[in-house]
C-alpha cells in the first residue's frame, strides 16, 4: 500500500495516510512537521532534493531512493511528487509527496518493467478537476470535461465523486480498478487510490493513477460486437419498461375503480363493504410502492449513482437478522424457518447493506412461494476461498423456461405466492446486480413441486 504526504515546499511533513507511522516506524506526534528527508538514506538525498527542486505546476516527477529503518535493510521505494495547484493547497506551492514501496530485487536489478507510469486527478466535484500535464495529453481532454464522463470503475460504471468525498475520512485510501476514457473513446486501465484532501478552503480528492500495460490488448474500444451489446441491452430495457408500464397500469386501474365506487355510492355503502374496498386500496397502493421503490433502486444502479462502500464484516449477523426478521412470516404460514449457524466465524469484504438486502429478499421470497407446514432453510459452506450460502425450499418450485427469465432484466417475472402475496418481480434482478457489483454470483436450482435453491457465492476476505 502506497504512503501518501502533504508537503510544504520546504519539504516538512502536513499531513498524511494513517499507514505512514507504521511504515517510517514513527508516532504521528513524531512524523507530523518533520522534514521528509530525515527519513531517506543518506547516499539518496541528494538525488531526491534535486527532484523537488525542478518541480513545476502540472508536472509529475519520480525517483527512486531507500528509507531509513530500524533493521539494517533499507527499504526500497519509488517517490511521486506532484504539486498541487494553488486553489487546491493548505499553504503555497503545497507538495503531495507518495512513497510506494517496491520489491527488493527489483531495485537491485533495475526491473524497468516493474516501475508503472502515475498520474494525478484533483477532483473538487463531478465538474472541476485538474489533471498533470501527462494525464491531459494522454487522454486528449481538457478540465472543461466532466469527470464523470472520463472516469469509470472497474464494471465502466459512472463514479459518484460528492458521495466519495462525503464517506471518506482525512488520512483513508481507497482503492479502485479504473478505467479513464480517452478522446477516442477507448478505456485505459488503470489502478487508482482516492485520498481525500482539506485546504482551507475546498475539500477536495486526490486520485493517484497507476497506468497498467497500455499494450493492445489491455486497451478497451467500442467494435462491432459492443454496439451489438448495447442494442440488445436498450431492447431488453425497452420490453422492460414495457412490463412495468402495464404493471403500473393494474394496481392504478384498481384504485382509481374503488375510489371512484366509494366517491359516487359512499351514502349506501354498508361498513363492510368500505372496510373491502378500502382494504383492496391498500393492498394495490402497497403493490405500486414497492414496484416503485424498486424501479428506482435498479435505476440508480444503471446510472452508477449507487456506489460501493465495502467494508470487512462477518456474514454469521447479518445472516442472523435476515432469519429473525422473517420469522413471524413463517410463523404465520407455519412454515419452519432454520438457519444453520457456521461454527466459524465468516468474513467478507463488501457492501454490507447491498448483502443484506440480497439475503432479506432471497428468505422472503422463499416462505412466498412455500406451503404452509414447509420449512426454508439457510446453508453457509466455505470452499476454495469462498462462502456459499444457500436459501433452500420445499415450496412450490420453479419450471425450467422461467428460471432462464428470472434474472433478466428484459424478462421479468412476477408470480403470486402461496397465500396470493405480490412481489414487483424486480427483487432477483435487483439482487443479481448488488451480488455482482461486490465481486460475487448468484444462482437457482429448482424443480416444480419440489421446491428451490437459491445460491450466493463470496469471496471470502483476504
Amino acid at each position: 500500500m502506497s504512503v501518501v504526504m502533504s508537503l510544504s515546499p520546504d519539504c516538512n511533513i502536513i499531513s498524511h495516510t494513517s499507514n505512514a507511522e507504521k511504515y517510517f516506524e514513527q508516532n504521528e506526534s513524531n512524523l507530523i512537521d518533520q522534514n521528509i528527508f530525515d527519513f531517506i538514506h543518506n547516499k539518496d538525498i541528494s538525488k531526491c532534493e534535486k527532484l523537488i527542486d525542478s518541480i513545476t505546476p502540472g508536472l509529475t516527477l519520480e525517483v527512486d531512493f531507500r528509507i531509513k529503518s530500524s533493521e539494517d535493510i533499507s527499504k526500497n521505494n519509488r517517490g511521486v511528487v506532484f504539486q498541487l495547484p494553488q486553489e487546491y493547497s493548505k499553504v503555497v506551492n503545497e507538495l503531495i509527496w507518495v512513497t510506494i514501496p517496491q520489491h527488493f530485487d527489483d531495485a537491485i536489478t533495475g526491473d524497468s518493467k516493474s516501475l508503472k507510469k502515475h498520474n494525478f486527478v484533483i477532483i473538487e466535484n463531478s465538474t472541476n478537476f485538474v489533471f498533470n500535464t501527462e494525464l491531459t495529453q494522454l487522454l486528449g481532454v481538457d478540465n472543461d470535461a466532466k469527470i464523470s464522463d472520463i472516469i469509470f470503475d472497474q464494471n465502466r460504471r459512472r463514479m459518484d465523486f460528492e458521495k466519495l468525498l462525503s464517506k471518506l475520512e482525512e488520512g483513508e485510501i481507497l482503492s479502485e480498478e479504473l478505467y479513464l476514457r480517452n478522446a477516442m473513446s477507448k478505456y485505459l486501465p488503470f489502478t487508482g487510490s482516492f485520498i481525500k484532501h482539506t485546504s482551507e478552503n475546498i475539500d477536495s480528492l486526490i486520485l493517484i493513477l497507476t497506468e497498467k500495460d497500455l499494450s493492445s490488448n489491455q486497451i478497451v474500444e467500442f467494435d462491432s460486437s459492443d454496439i451489438v451489446e448495447l442494442k440488445e441491452k436498450i431492447q431488453s430495457r425497452d420490453k422492460f419498461f414495457s412490463v412495468i408500464a402495464h404493471d403500473l397500469r393494474s394496481p392504478f386501474t384498481a384504485i382509481l375503480g374503488y375510489s371512484e365506487y366509494m366517491a359516487s355510492y359512499y351514502e349506501s355503502l354498508t361498513r363492510e363493504e368500505i372496510h373491502d374496498f378500502s382494504n383492496n386500496m391498500y393492498k394495490a397502493s402497497k403493490s405500486v410502492f414497492k414496484l416503485l421503490e424498486d424501479l428506482l433502486k435498479w435505476t440508480r444502479i444503471q446510472s452508477g449513482r449507487i456506489t460501493l462502500d465495502k467494508e470487512m464484516f462477518s456474514l454469521v449477523p447479518i445472516l442472523s437478522r435476515a432469519v429473525d426478521m422473517f420469522m413471524t412470516s413463517a410463523e404465520k404460514k407455519n412454515i419452519k424457518l432454520i438457519y444453520n449457524i457456521p461454527d466459524n466465524d465468516i468474513s467478507v469484504n463488501a457492501d454490507k447493506e447491498m448483502i443484506s438486502s440480497v439475503f432479506r429478499n432471497l428468505i422472503s421470497n422463499a416462505i412466498k412461494f412455500t406451503d404452509s407446514h414447509g420449512f426454508v432453510k439457510v446453508d453457509v459452506s466455505v470452499e476454495n476461498g469462498f462462502v456459499i450460502i444457500s436459501v433452500i425450499d420445499n415450496g412450490i418450485g420453479i419450471d425450467k423456461v422461467t428460471i432462464s427469465k428470472l434474472f433478466k432484466v428484459g424478462e421479468r417475472v412476477t408470480r403470486y405466492g402461496t397465500s396470493d402475496e405480490e412481489g414487483s418481480g424486480l427483487g432477483l434482478i435487483l439482487s443479481k446486480e448488488f451480488i455482482q457489483k461486490n465481486g460475487g454470483e448468484i444462482w437457482v436450482e429448482s424443480k416444480m413441486g419440489e421446491g428451490s435453491k437459491f445460491s450466493v457465492k463470496l469471496p471470502l476476505e483476504n
